[in-house]
């Protein structure tokens, strides 16, 4: 069963630290606890499976997921590299969306497929791997030059609330305007429901976004062509995604698909084992992140008693206490649901692993 934010506080937990489900004392405990938590470990509920179509080499994570633990492209586990891989001395260096090695079905040697590196065309198409590319305030960039951002809301309730957006103009010049009668970074950009609100400043590049924390509903950014008035989708925001960040990942196999549309669905099938984001609970129907009460009770326990403990040292102690039996029983929690007993699996490195018969090992 699904834990959320009611039955934390209809549980034992603001009897044992002493504090009123409403207070605000009670939810930061929570919510800190939650975010600690989840950076300890894979734990019960943070690793999900996701499924998607990739049009090309460069795929956005939405806002929830904060990384790839392993992929699948058509069906064939890649490795997934961190973004200092392409920088290794003796390394393949930086990657790009270049074919390596193709053949027709008679074996001649050809260039770039008419199709997609899963496709009908045999050979290699790029390196099968999935490069970390950093996190980013948009899932794409913007096509300079004469382009606005355009922010467009949803919800009634949103319209007039404040968006800082920070970024840089068409000269590469940092954007800073005149905000409350003092001059600040970025352009604040009101919402507003269809057609949406512009920015008066060009933009080149956005670097970050400040929405408030009060929105009701979701929100949209757009690349708006000043000389035309054509509109391109950067970006999609939730209520709860503040100071949003989307990371980015490279895949050099996966080439655009001849004859798609921009944003159609090409054949190229993505299967990937991601990590949650930490999600702060706010209402009481959200969902926590760390799914175990008793886990939680622990380490809000020792959070509150360190936090009235003088001693750096012992605070320290008090909470390395904590969060060793939290993840005891974390761990006690995947038993329970993956099953104590399941098999440990091993990755070998190989160009034809996966083609031929499986090599069996530690049998």
């Amino acid at each position: 069963m699904r834990v959320t934010l009611a039955d934390a506080k209809n549980s034992r937990i603001p009897s044992q630290i002493g504090e009123c489900p409403p207070a605000d004392r009670f939810l930061a405990l929570l919510n800190e606890a939650q975010e600690r938590l989840i950076y300890c470990g894979k734990w019960w509920g943070t690793v999900q499976k996701w499924r998607f179509c990739a049009t090309d080499g460069c795929v956005a994570l939405p806002s929830q997921f904060a990384t790839l633990e392993a992929v699948a492209v058509c069906g064939r586990p890649i490795a997934v590299r961190d973004q200092f891989y392409e920088f290794l001395e003796n390394g393949f260096g930086i990657r790009g969306q270049s074919v390596i090695n193709i053949t027709n079905s008679s074996g001649t040697m050809t260039g770039s497929p008419a199709g997609s590196c899963c496709g009908g065309v045999a050979g290699v198409c790029g390196i099968a791997e999935a490069l970390y590319r950093g996190h980013y305030p948009t899932f794409a960039d913007i096509q300079p030059t004469g382009k606005q951002l355009q922010l467009v809301c949803d919800r009634l309730t949103d319209v007039g609330k404040p968006v800082l957006c920070l970024g840089y103009d068409d000269n590469n010049n940092w954007i800073r305007t005149l905000q409350n009668g003092v001059v600040s970074d970025g352009e604040v950009v009101s919402l507003s429901q269809a057609p949406g609100t512009n920015s008066v400043n060009n933009f080149s590049t956005v670097t970050d976004l400040q929405p408030p924390q009060n929105l009701d509903g979701q929100w949209w950014l757009y690349e708006y062509t000043v000389a035309g008035g054509a509109q391109r989708l950067i970006g999609q925001y939730q209520y709860y995604d503040v100071r949003p960040t989307f990371a980015r990942y490279f895949f050099p196999a996966i080439l655009p698909t001849v004859g798609q549309p921009p944003g159609s669905c090409s054949q190229i099938l993505v299967e990937a084992l991601v990590k949650l984001e930490f999600i702060p609970a706010k209402r009481d129907t959200d969902y926590l992140i760390i799914g175990n009460l008793p886990a939680l009770k622990e380490l809000m326990m020792a959070l509150q008693k360190a936090e009235d403990e003088p001693d750096a040292l012992r605070k320290v102690q008090i909470v390395s206490a904590g969060t060793t039996v939290a993840k005891q029983i974390l761990d006690l929690q995947l038993d329970h649901y993956l099953g104590s007993g399941r098999k440990m699996g091993m990755n070998i490195v190989g160009s034809s692993i996966g083609d031929v018969i499986p090599v069996p090992n530690l049998l």
